[in-house]
């Protein structure tokens, strides 16, 4: 082991690296890189595996934090280090000149960045749970998520703060207090005593648009040829972004045979760490040790090993309900689908509405709820897994049966026959809003016989970033019909014979987990009490109205 090993950059600053080599021969052998903002000590067990098994292992300190000089800008100089840091592990006398990545969040995004700029000693990554700037990052499509702060106070100053940033008590007082419009959204860090400069800039369009220019280009991605394993979970905040990367990878690129999804039934942490059951849900052949499967990757690609057993075909997934690993050549595109449309027939309350296989009968109607920035904010959202719902978050999510007025309900009959859903279920809606702006959730669950509910995917977007955030804002008409397009999140799930679906359609202000939108058009990250407006939305029904589309399993 070799302790604090200096890495010079061109400018002068120096990175910290602690290198773990195989004993007693040191090698030359491919060295596997962890470039992160976190401590090298928390991966040392991981980096000893790996020398254990005859790779050198390397773990950087990004510029600002821990050891390693300079001053931290999450993102900003990584690239240009780690091109240097490759290369310098390239020549040492312990490399082969092959350096391989793995990690997961941050520095899934790090190796796709470095993957897209194509320097020669890269020769494989595995990218985990990565955002994509502008798509699920710093916003969520629009949505500020104040959790956000909690990761810049785990990065202030250059320790890892671990149990700060594990205080939920502490941090959800703070979303309540925002909530209720104590505080505005830019002085969240002031009433942390977390005074972060990157805070403030994360909502601001053209720090967005700075960072965006980190994510590969299509053109890049097309020309990618080093061989890819992207990993991501069914509830991973940040699954969005991952597949937003393999996905333009691999329509842009000639070649796709290099590039490699796995989709786990885990959460974020799942990603990177042994997960066997979530949220109330168990599921035993998803229950691996993310080293395992690196290494067979790595024997695999560097080392001309066999290819690993997991890998079904080029997109693995996981299937709830089957305990199986099933597997497809894309994404999208799923064999068989399901098409369902909301109806409630006239003098129904809205929240008892009906998923039918066929578009209703009835002209055209509308059904409406209410959101009122002044309620007193809950604690919900399926973004956030048991920070909103407890260790049984998965089932049973209470708000469907209390909604009472704050969002639209409908169910489908029981199904005649079982279905397996592997895919992104879309959601198209028109929905009318007499405000300006606006934020939307649609949530999807299996209503089983038994009475039980499983949540399966969901969706959620701020009505001015409709068309993206990367786009100019569009603010809303009062009163003008809106087409609205989500795409939910990827689930892998046996429905079983008698079981409905519930489609719900809400606010996620509602919680004090998501930043709650004022409905003014304002500047929200200004926004207070006086700000506050009440919004009805509608939704249409009927031919031209909504439409549900779920992907299916062939039989």
């Amino acid at each position: 082991m070799r302790f604090g090993e200096r890495i010079a950059m061109p400018d002068g600053v120096s990175l910290s690296a602690t290198l773990v080599l195989p004993y007693p021969d040191p090698g030359p052998v491919p060295v596997i890189l962890t470039l992160t903002p976190y401590s090298a000590d928390r991966y040392y067990p991981l980096a000893t595996r790996f020398a254990r098994a005859g790779y050198a292992a390397a773990i950087v300190e990004v510029r600002g934090r821990g050891d390693s000089g300079g001053i931290f800008q999450p993102y900003l100089n990584d690239l240009d280090d780690g091109e240097k840091v490759i290369e310098w592990l390239a020549k040492q006398p312990f490399s082969n000149g092959s350096v391989a990545m793995r990690g997961g969040s941050y520095t899934g995004f790090l190796q796709w960045g470095l993957a897209a700029r194509r320097p020669p000693a890269l020769k494989t990554i595995i990218p985990g749970a990565p955002p994509y700037f502008g798509v699920d990052s710093p916003t969520y499509r629009g949505i500020q998520i104040p959790y956000r702060l909690r990761w810049y106070a785990l990065v202030a100053g250059r320790q890892r703060n671990g149990n700060l940033n594990a205080d939920s008590a502490y941090w959800q007082g703070l979303y309540a207090e925002l909530a209720r419009g104590e505080v505005a959204l830019a002085d969240l860090d002031d009433a942390a005593g977390i005074k972060s400069p990157y805070w403030e800039q994360s909502f601001q369009r053209d720090y967005v648009l700075r960072l965006a220019e980190l994510n590969p280009t299509s053109e890049q991605l097309g020309n990618l040829t080093i061989p890819v394993l992207s990993i991501t979970g069914m509830h991973d905040g940040a699954q969005l972004g991952t597949l937003t990367h393999y996905q333009r990878a691999l329509t842009h690129s000639t070649d796709p045979q290099h590039l490699y999804q796995v989709i786990g039934p885990w959460n974020h942490s799942g990603v990177s760490n042994r997960q066997g059951a979530m949220g109330g849900l168990e599921f035993p052949a998803a229950s691996i040790e993310p080293a395992d499967w690196h290494l067979a990757w790595f024997d695999w690609i560097l080392r001309d090993g066999p290819r690993p057993t997991f890998l079904k075909e080029r997109v693995t997934y996981y299937v709830l309900g089957d305990d199986r690993w099933a597997g497809r050549d894309t994404v999208d595109g799923a064999p068989g689908s399901l098409i369902l449309y909301p109806s409630s027939p006239r003098g129904e309350a809205a929240e008892s509405g009906h998923l039918t296989a066929e578009v209703a009968e009835r002209s055209t109607g509308e059904d409406c709820w209410r959101y009122d920035p002044l309620e007193v904010p809950i604690r919900w959202g399926p973004y956030f897994g048991s920070l909103a719902g407890g260790k049984d978050h998965l089932l049973n999510d209470p708000l469907p049966t209390q909604l009472a007025g704050r969002g639209l309900l409908y169910e489908s009959r029981p199904l005649e026959r079982s279905h397996v859903i592997a895919g992104r279920p879309t959601l198209s809606v028109s929905l009318t809003a007499d405000v300006r702006d606006t934020d939307l959730a649609v949530v999807l669950y299996e209503l089983r016989s038994d009475g039980t509910s499983v949540l399966l995917a969901s969706d959620m977007l701020r009505a001015r970033h409709r068309h993206g955030f990367l786009e100019p804002p569009a603010l809303l008409v009062p009163g003008e019909e809106t087409r609205y397009e989500f795409e939910m999140t990827w689930i892998g799930k046996r429905l079983a014979t008698g079981s409905r679906l519930r489609l719900m359609l809400t606010s996620p202000g509602i919680s004090y987990l998501f930043h709650r939108n004022r409905n003014s058009g304002g500047d929200v990250a200004l926004e207070k009490v006086a700000d506050s407006r009440v919004a009805t939305i509608c939704l249409t029904t009927g031919a031209a109205g909504t439409a549900l589309h779920l992907p299916l399993e062939a039989e």
